[in-house]
């Protein structure tokens, strides 16, 4: 829960960042841009965290024996947390929070049903973001299992010394046929959803006879890479040889890269200009030709809404956090302590924000460009030679992007966001 409202707070900055460059937002993920703004989200997800850590704190003190009740405090942060979501009443009358917290779970609702409905860009983002939350579920199925088994209230009391309580586990381990299945489903359950939803984009693009099948069918393989690496950790032991953990280590490897060049060449549009038209085209988008570029331009792309430092930034934090993601998504991986996981998870949220911020200011510009130049095609048979050169069409998505800002600010305005 720590780490689910740490994202919250980092979603908060991204409306922030993305209001600020004229990612229209609002549009793109089909929110209310009067309730889903940085006021209400930073301050729920601090009210969370503020809960979730106090409970931490608490039953590490009880496990001290300083305060009483220690198998208490784990249970009541994620009740309370529940009860704060669920709350059918706003908690923050000026921003509608109570219908924002529903838009949000109707979201997850479509990301639960992958496969059985439609998949829009929000319910993509969302499973996105969950694919880097494998340990939000596995806690939850690890606290739901000993307080409904009862284990919470006869595991006796905690040994210093040994370092674990009196009794350990017997229901809610690896040894319960149940509970393996359990884990290793919820293990693999957000990149499965994911994978669900680029299959169902595929049938759906091959039916309108889209080009862009291309796409999801890669988008399925790099999840099935990912699968791959979580599969291979849930079979692991500790008899493994070692070339089974050298194939843990091959299948990391490719993993990471794969989703790596995912996100700079096809999430974020990013790359050097003859490979981002051969990747646009590999994946069925259209290819646009125009004079070659140069500086910023060629290595990046012509229109950015960001400073261009920021980008060289988000390509070398997701590169590097890259590296921890195999070992995070990893249940059973014996290379770093299981405490450290914790940490892991918090850097994978950050890169996730940081991928977040690229790949909504990227789906901004391809929408924008497709419609200029469809625009462009519509006016061409009508005023022959009156297609817009490469430097004008730039200027026009930029001036979007301007004008997206100065819309943004009245709207949020007009709707009673604070603007600062």
């Amino acid at each position: 829960m720590l780490l689910l409202s740490y994202f919250g707070i980092l979603f908060g900055v991204l409306l922030f960042a993305w209001k600020r460059c004229g990612i229209d937002y609002t549009a793109i993920l089909g929110v209310d841009g009067g309730r889903t703004n940085v006021h209400a989200v930073v301050r729920a997800s601090t009210s969370l965290m503020g809960l979730n850590f106090s409970a931490f704190v608490l039953y590490w003190l009880a496990l001290l024996r300083i305060v009483p009740h220690a198998h208490a405090w784990p249970a009541s942060a994620l009740l309370l947390t529940l009860a704060y979501l669920l709350w059918p009443f706003d908690h923050m009358a000026e921003w509608s929070d109570a219908a924002q917290r529903a838009d949000c779970a109707r979201c997850v609702g479509r990301v639960l049903l992958a496969g059985l409905v439609p998949t829009t860009f929000a319910s993509s983002f969302v499973a996105d973001i969950l694919t880097s939350m494998p340990k939000l579920f596995i806690d939850l199925l690890q606290t739901s299992c000993i307080y409904l088994s009862g284990e919470a209230l006869r595991s006796g009391d905690w040994d210093p010394q040994r370092r674990a309580f009196e009794r350990g586990l017997s229901v809610c381990t690896g040894d319960t046929p149940a509970y393996r299945h359990a884990f290793a489903l919820f293990s693999v359950l957000p990149f499965v959803l994911r994978a669900l939803q680029c299959g169902r984009q595929l049938r759906d693009a091959t039916a309108a006879g889209s080009p862009e099948w291309r796409r999801h069918a890669l988008n399925i393989a790099k999840y099935a890479a990912s699968l791959t690496v979580q599969v291979l950790s849930l079979i692991a032991s500790p008899e493994t040889p070692s070339s089974g953990r050298s194939l843990w280590l091959a299948a990391s490897c490719v993993s990471s890269l794969f989703a790596f060049l995912w996100d700079v060449l096809v999430d974020w549009g990013l790359g050097p200009q003859p490979v981002r038209r051969a990747v646009r085209y590999a994946i069925g988008e259209p290819v646009y030709r125009g004079a070659a570029n140069s500086g910023a331009a060629f290595w990046l792309r012509p229109v950015r809404a960001l400073p261009t430092l920021w980008y060289f930034v988000g390509i070398c934090v997701d590169l590097v956090a890259r590296l921890t993601w195999a070992v995070y998504i990893s249940p059973h991986q014996r290379v770093v302590q299981a405490n450290v996981t914790l940490l892991l998870g918090a850097i994978e949220l950050s890169r996730r924000a940081s991928w977040g911020l690229f790949r909504l200011e990227w789906e901004q510009i391809r929408r924008k460009s497709v419609e200029v130049h469809a625009d462009d095609a519509r006016r061409q048979p009508l005023l022959p030679g009156a297609r817009r050169g490469p430097s004008t069409t730039h200027d026009l998505i930029s001036a979007a992007l301007s004008q997206n800002i100065r819309s943004m600010t009245t709207r949020a305005s007009a709707g009673g966001m604070h603007v600062k």
